[in-house]
């Protein structure tokens, strides 16, 4: 779901598992969209199944500058949250050595690459499988943040002052 960023920059930014603001943007996409379940798993699947409707996406837009406008009112700024998240991470990796973090990131790549390969060589299809669209939606993201993790975000990141 990387478009998710480029056209809902605040949703997109809160929307990541296990962020520190996770649940804010669940219930911001849930109630645009009308959803009876406000979980992180019916928002992921909602926004990955590719009906959208356009209204759908009007509400989109609407929440996410209303969560930004929120998130202002008390001070929050998203894209620093989600900064500061990963330099934590990267900080606790520095300190602790741990092989856990190099494990998933080599366990989303191999996935990762051997679903796109079996799509390619037609292995899999991907239209005979609604469980492969979610897989393959939930490898991308999670093959976005490996690489953000361990080579940096797209953006430039504030400079902290202390």
């Amino acid at each position: 779901m990387d478009w998710l960023g480029k056209i809902l920059p605040t949703i997109g930014s809160l929307l990541v598992p296990g962020g520190p603001m996770l649940s804010a943007a669940v219930e911001a996409v849930s109630s645009a969209l009308g959803l009876s379940e406000k979980t992180e798993k019916a928002v992921t699947e909602a926004l990955s199944s590719g009906g959208l409707t356009p209204e759908a996406m009007q509400a989109l837009k609407q929440a996410d500058i209303d969560l930004k406008i929120k998130l202002e009112e008390l001070g929050i700024k998203a894209e620093e949250l989600a900064v500061k998240d990963r330099g934590d991470a990267r900080a606790m990796q520095a300190s602790t050595h741990s092989w856990v973090p190099s494990a998933l990131a080599c366990a989303v790549t191999v996935g990762f690459f051997a679903i796109l390969i079996g799509l390619l060589t037609g292995w899999l299809k991907l239209w005979e499988s609604t469980t492969l669209s979610l897989l393959i939606g939930s490898l991308s993201t999670a093959f976005s943040s490996v690489l953000a993790f361990y080579y940096g975000a797209s953006f430039k990141t504030p400079e902290v002052k202390k």
